[in-house]
């Protein structure tokens, strides 16, 4: 299969040979020039058709094969009925895939953005956001589904890392990428991806750096999940990194349950490599080869998550004198990882992310 940029090479000159006559009788003869104007993330090209008298318009170039221009065709007309600012589509051959549509400018918002107009530029931005969603009704557009979150997800490593960043992922970087995504879309929960730049410059805190901070929306104490398992809680941000504490660091503690009895305890970090649970009632089933997997008691941590495999058990007076569990991340390793945006709700299962013992052997 062709990626976006082979085609683009391969198919450019051809394409806009066909275009340029169609647009010149869409513009019923009058001259123009054409402009290379934006690209995005698909086969789509927009040019920019610039008329002697200072009229603009921008054509779209969707080779059919590759793009439906008929979904594009229905949302701008939709947000145009919702009164949100949006191109108008003056002309259409969705045959050949070619749209002429309005020219909304050069300048976008961001450049225009200042501390002096940003009340007014977000205001307006958030009116026309409530627009568009006062005017949503079933059956207008198809559900945004897994399928179709996948597909999106998927344009990163080719669009921008490929073709923007011009680099190739490592096979270990494009495994940890997929399992990232195959994370994102199996929880129902709001998460942002983000990725470790430090680790701990003391031995006596196990700590990690990410790169989101409280302009990406983060908080103190929201918990971090790894393709495996539970990593942490945020407890340090600034505006563009946060310090995260690991399960591990001595300080840190998770509500827990032992997923075969349901028996529950606190799982406390040690400052090593292995974790230990506490609090377990002596009459509870427990041995060897257990998952255990986060309560959801804390507040911090969403029910469901796996914590780590218990590796062993000594048995005091009472209570269990000594849990040991070996952690499902390993915390060496940490390149990247899921924020959970959404606060847990009390007794909710975010989802089933355990399996059998023998799945995590």
């Amino acid at each position: 299969m062709l990626s976006m940029l082979e085609f683009s090479m391969i198919h450019a000159d051809s394409r806009r040979a066909a275009l340029e006559p169609w647009l010149a009788a869409q513009l019923r003869g009058a001259r123009f020039s054409l402009a290379p104007a934006s690209v995005d993330a698909s086969f789509r090209r927009y040019f920019r058709a610039t008329l002697p008298d200072g009229r603009s318009y921008v054509v779209m170039d969707a080779p059919p094969d590759k793009e439906d221009c008929r979904p594009f065709v229905h949302v701008a007309r939709l947000l145009r009925a919702a009164g949100v600012h949006a191109p108008e589509v003056h002309a259409e051959d969705l045959a050949r895939g070619f749209l002429l549509l309005g020219d909304l400018g050069t300048q976008t918002y961001l450049q225009e953005l200042n501390a002096d107009n940003a009340a007014r530029l977000l205001g307006d931005a958030t009116d026309a956001l409530l627009r568009w969603q006062l005017a949503t009704r079933p059956g207008e557009l198809p559900p945004y589904d897994e399928a179709l979150l996948r597909r999106e997800m998927n344009l990163f490593p080719e669009w921008y890392v490929a073709r923007h960043r011009r680099k190739d992922l490592t096979a270990q970087q494009s495994q940890t990428l997929q399992t990232l995504l195959n994370l994102k879309t199996s929880i129902t929960l709001s998460t942002t991806a983000s990725s470790v730049i430090a680790g701990s410059a003391s031995p006596e805190f196990r700590t990690i750096t990410i790169d989101k901070g409280t302009g990406d929306a983060l908080r103190p104490d929201m918990a971090l999940i790894a393709p495996a398992a539970g990593v942490g809680r945020v407890i340090l941000q600034g505006s563009r990194a946060s310090k995260v504490q690991l399960l591990i660091d001595r300080n840190a503690a998770a509500g827990a349950i032992v997923e075969r009895t349901r028996a529950q305890g606190v799982v406390v970090g040690t400052g090593a490599d292995r974790l230990r649970m506490d609090y377990v009632s002596g009459a509870a089933d427990v041995k060897a080869g257990d998952m255990v997997v986060t309560s959801g008691i804390d507040g911090i941590y969403p029910k469901g998550f796996v914590i780590g495999q218990i590796e062993s058990v000594r048995r005091g007076a009472g209570e269990f004198s000594a849990i040991v569990i070996r952690p499902a991340v390993d915390f060496s390793a940490l390149e990247a990882v899921l924020i959970i945006l959404t606060p847990p709700a009390a007794g909710a299962e975010p989802v089933a992310v355990t399996g059998s013992n023998q799945d995590r052997e």
